[in-house]
């Protein structure tokens, strides 16, 4: 009998990862996945997930019964919406596009952010980013869980790439991490562009500038607290402060 299943979740912090690479309750998820992209049935599910599970990117196919549909952040106009439901906002068409820039439009960030603003800065903003704080609880709260994810490798490039002001070439990547084989290099970067952490144009790759300050904040800075004396030590300017 056809049925339909909507927003079943499969994220990360549902499905945290052991010491031997597994997610626990996660094999009943890989299951369903076979039985979907194998299987014969008419019925359908709806996943909705800030990564893609590797069990979906294997069965997953523009012909085949698993696909997979990148959503992209919302526009200016979209998160207005959004923060209409909240009160009234004052801000510039240039003051909308870096928030939404960002944050990279995600519709859960920014509901939450236009609680904040509305709260603690009437709304405006101007005064929001004045105070020049862009990471707040609820942030650092969702990026936490997904670093908690992520695999010593993944999380040692994830820093590399938020030393770099500009996007990274691969061999640029490689040369920096050259005690690592080639091929754990690759598939860290799939599973990081899976996780959607990564930009990607052409050749190159990226951070988005919330990732970046994130990272700065949480890795780069302790650095402060070992050695400025060390000829290679560098201290970094957030993104946010160079719009």
């Amino acid at each position: 009998m056809p049925c339909s299943l909507c927003s079943l979740q499969a994220e990360c912090d549902r499905a945290i990862p052991d010491t031997h690479g597994t997610s626990v309750n996660y094999e009943e998820y890989e299951e369903l996945f076979k039985h979907l992209g194998q299987g014969r049935h008419q019925s359908c599910v709806v996943l909705t997930s800030r990564e893609v599970p590797k069990r979906v990117q294997q069965l997953a196919g523009t012909q085949l019964s698993i696909r997979v549909f990148p959503v992209s952040g919302l526009q200016p106009a979209q998160a207005q919406q959004i923060f209409s439901t909240r009160g009234v906002f004052q801000g510039s068409s240039s003051e909308w596009s870096r928030l939404i820039t960002y944050y990279g439009g995600n519709p859960y960030l920014l509901e939450s952010l236009a609680a904040t603003i509305q709260y603690l800065f009437d709304g405006s903003l101007t005064t929001f980013f004045d105070h020049n704080v862009l990471i707040f609880e609820d942030v650092r709260k969702l990026l936490d869980q997904q670093f908690a994810c992520l695999s010593p490798l993944e999380q040692e490039i994830m820093q590399v790439l938020a030393t770099q002001d500009m996007a990274c070439s691969f061999a640029h990547l490689r040369s920096r991490l050259s005690a690592i084989p080639t091929t754990d290099l690759l598939e860290a970067l799939q599973s990081l562009k899976a996780r959607s952490l990564l930009e990607k144009t052409t050749a190159y790759v990226s951070l988005q500038p919330l990732l970046q300050d994130y990272l700065r904040e949480k890795y780069l800075n302790n650095a402060l607290s070992v050695s400025k004396a060390t000829p290679e030590f560098k201290t970094f300017t957030p993104v946010a402060q160079r719009y």
